[in-house]
């Protein structure tokens, strides 16, 4: 995990969450009746939850749509967002 290890000062008081956003495929789905997407404030939520629990979260949130992720996640504290084509 060498992208982990550039990211992140290696220390052992830090607590590391991993998410995954994708919404933009979602959107376009041929079968909207049935489809379950959480609305922006549910990704920002999950992190508060969290960091009134843990102390020194790092939150990795990888996507296939930056952009999109960005407008949800992107002025939290802690997160460090990447797409999932650079990791690979």
């Amino acid at each position: 995990m060498k992208w982990l290890s550039e990211e992140v000062v290696q220390s052992s008081d830090k607590i590391l969450f991993f998410g995954h956003i994708r919404r933009s495929d979602f959107s376009t789905c041929p079968n909207l009746e049935h489809l379950v997407v959480s609305d922006a404030q549910w990704d920002v939520k999950g992190m508060d939850h969290f960091r009134g629990r843990v102390r020194n979260p790092i939150f990795f949130i990888l996507t296939d749509d930056p952009d999109d992720a960005r407008r949800y996640v992107g002025d939290q504290p802690s997160v460090l967002l990447r797409t999932i084509s650079s990791l690979i």
